[in-house]
């Protein structure tokens, strides 16, 4: 950290402002930590913290290979909690305290990180605050800090990369920075393999002759190759000390698993597939980010910087360019793949703000800018929020079969990621309809007397919903762009026009649909046998 920023430590009004921004996080973050637990929880978090709850009961330490460090860190609040408690913690208050260190704590110390990063930039608090306030209100970011999983607390190490590559930048070389920034990308790699991304940004920042007024001659060269090897050796040393099983196993088991990792992209998913991967990362970076309004600084900061300083371009462009690059290349989806790039498309857009708060004159125009800038991310992140108190639709759903639904029906489901949709198997005959488009296959309906499917499923089995009618326009014809609101870890909302396909035959009536957090829940009797048995 500069000397410079060590000053703001000694400001009280900026502790204030930074307590205020950090307390901000905080409490966005909070209540959706308490939503989706077992058995409605997500799935890909289920991978990480049944494990890493497996550890902790245990007392042991199993052995997963790459991405293991995922399950240290979910069991580190734990085995905190463990030296004031006198008994192991349950399952569902594991998974509450590893959210809260993950994408809780480590996305609110990221927005105090901005803080300093944006001061390299200005020196105006109003501005640092601005800035800080924008990212912690960006919706795809608070979106994805509900539930522990690797690229929901990825970000903590892209802040801190971004802020080192700015200060070499801005300031003299340093080599405990470089030393500091290895260890970050190998952290990063640890938690998921792409983070090692993170190394470029690192890299271009410490490319001498590509500074202003430097010259390009043989020591300069001979200097930015030298960190640059620095930067990677040390990035991949850093990295075998937190995989200790390479020095055993070898670089075969990142092989075996950046092969695995590579399978599950190419896996036949088709509610996940895209056929224009890169316009989809393209429109996720630019549009998803901090809103549209934002988009448009973007565009305006990313001119500005190309024309003025090349260096501060490869390093700010390099991480989320990749990215696209990279994810493009497969058919799968997934907009949590470029929460990494968040703090990197922040600082493109300062620099659009930057050179439109200069060229606007009038002052009020100026504060209209400012105030179409928040209002996308901000009604989406405050509407998250809101619906993060509500009570899942399916503990309702649950409690409404229990009350209205006769002893000895026979009910059929959609299951929630892993788990079946858990009916009371005392008191109903429940049929699982699995998780795939299968369920579309599914002939014996006449043995079911209920049918209960809930909004994610039903749009996951739309046979175009998504692959077959993109185009480039993505951003303005799928749903998954337009109902962009993140209201929860698991998935968006959707329309339900596809199950009507299910009801064949006409089988089926539509009898009561529950709202609440987490998907619609569409509940359909089944008439014909009604009509049989009367």
């Amino acid at each position: 950290m500069s000397e410079n920023n060590f000053v703001l430590f000694s400001d009280k009004k900026v502790l204030s402002v930074l307590f205020l921004i950090f307390i901000i996080n905080i409490i966005l973050r909070v209540p959706g930590v308490y939503q989706e637990l077992p058995p409605n929880s997500f799935c890909d978090e289920d991978l990480i913290t049944n494990y890493a709850f497996k550890n902790y009961n245990e007392n042991k330490i199993y052995y997963y290979g790459i991405g293991q460090i995922n399950y240290y860190l979910a069991a580190i609040p734990s085995y905190f909690s463990d030296l004031f408690l006198e008994q192991k913690l349950s399952h569902n208050k594991f998974i509450v305290l590893s959210r809260f260190l993950g994408p809780v704590f480590f996305n609110s110390i990221g927005a105090v990180i901005i803080f300093f990063t944006i001061h390299l930039l200005s020196k105006s608090l109003i501005v640092c605050i601005l800035f800080s306030i924008l990212y912690t209100f960006s919706p795809m970011n608070l979106g994805l800090s509900r539930i522990f999983y690797p690229d929901h607390y990825l970000i903590i190490f892209s802040t801190i990369c971004l802020f080192l590559s700015l200060l070499s930048i801005k300031g003299p070389s340093n080599n405990l920075r470089i030393i500091i920034g290895s260890f970050t990308v190998a952290f990063a790699a640890s938690v998921k393999i792409h983070g090692f991304v993170l190394i470029l940004p690192l890299i271009f920042s410490n490319l001498t002759f590509f500074q202003k007024g430097s010259e390009f001659d043989f020591f300069s060269i001979k200097s930015s190759i030298i960190k640059t090897l620095f930067i990677i050796f040390g990035s991949l040393i850093f990295f075998s000390i937190l995989n200790p099983f390479l020095f055993i196993e070898g670089f075969t088991v990142l092989e075996k698993y950046i092969d695995w990792k590579r399978s599950i992209y190419s896996k036949d998913v088709e509610y996940l597939m895209s056929n224009n991967p890169y316009s989809f990362y393209t429109m996720v970076t630019l549009f998803c980010s901090f809103g549209i309004s934002a988009s448009l600084l973007f565009i305006i900061g990313f001119i500005k910087v190309y024309r003025s300083d090349l260096q501060l371009f490869l390093t700010l462009i390099s991480c989320p360019l990749v990215l696209i690059l990279f994810f493009g290349q497969l058919e799968l989806a997934v907009i949590r793949n470029m929460n990494l790039s968040l703090p990197f498309v922040l600082i493109f857009i300062v620099y659009g703000y930057f050179n439109s708060i200069h060229i606007i004159k009038n002052q009020f125009l100026k504060y209209m800018m400012i105030l179409v800038l928040f209002i996308e991310p901000v009604s989406k992140s405050l509407f998250s929020f809101y619906s993060d108190f509500k009570i899942d639709s399916r503990i309702k759903t649950r409690k409404w079969v229990s009350k209205n639904i006769i002893e000895g029906s026979t009910i059929a489901s959609n299951r929630g990621c892993f788990q079946p949709f858990p009916f009371d198997s005392n008191k109903f005959n429940s049929i699982d309809l699995g998780f795939s488009s299968a369920m579309i296959y599914f002939e014996n309906y006449d043995n079911i007397d209920y049918l209960i499917i809930d909004s994610w499923f039903g749009d996951m089995i739309g046979k175009d919903k998504h692959k077959s009618e993109q185009s480039w326009t993505i951003i303005f014809t799928e749903k998954i762009f337009n109902n962009l609101t993140f209201i929860n870890a698991g998935g968006m909302f959707h329309e339900n026009k596809y199950q009507k396909g299910l009801l064949r035959n006409n089988y089926f009536e539509h009898i009561h649909t529950i709202r609440g957090y987490g998907p619609n829940i569409f509940i359909y009797e089944n008439k014909k046998r009604f009509v049989d048995n009367s």
